[in-house]
């Protein structure tokens, strides 16, 4: 993102924060971000949602850090079962190998 903007359109900041467009508004109406006055269309002041991302813990939404946590998990499964498979693949090269090395004594 540009550094020299000084506002930030409402999708923009949705997706910068990893929740939807109606989220936004929540946080508007509750005073935790500021809409600017000045354009019909929504857009808030790029230095206030600096200072507000100093203090958020989670940049991604809830929804979003758990499907995350899931596909990593299931990842981490998927390698363990091709480690797996590679091990038995690497024993019976090894095997192989072997019965062939006596066949040829």
């Amino acid at each position: 993102m540009d550094d020299t903007r000084t506002l930030i359109k409402r999708d923009e900041l949705a997706k910068r924060w990893g929740v939807n467009p109606r989220t936004i508004i929540v946080y508007e109406e509750e005073g935790i971000l500021t809409r600017n006055p000045n354009f019909k269309s929504p857009f808030y002041y790029l230095k206030e949602v600096e200072e507000i991302d100093k203090y958020k813990p989670n940049p991604l939404a809830e929804s979003e850090r758990r499907r995350l946590e899931t596909e990593n998990k299931q990842l981490k499964e998927e390698l363990n079962r091709v480690k797996e498979m590679l091990s038995k693949v690497a024993t019976i090269g090894v095997e192989s190998m072997n019965i062939l090395t006596n066949l040829n004594v």
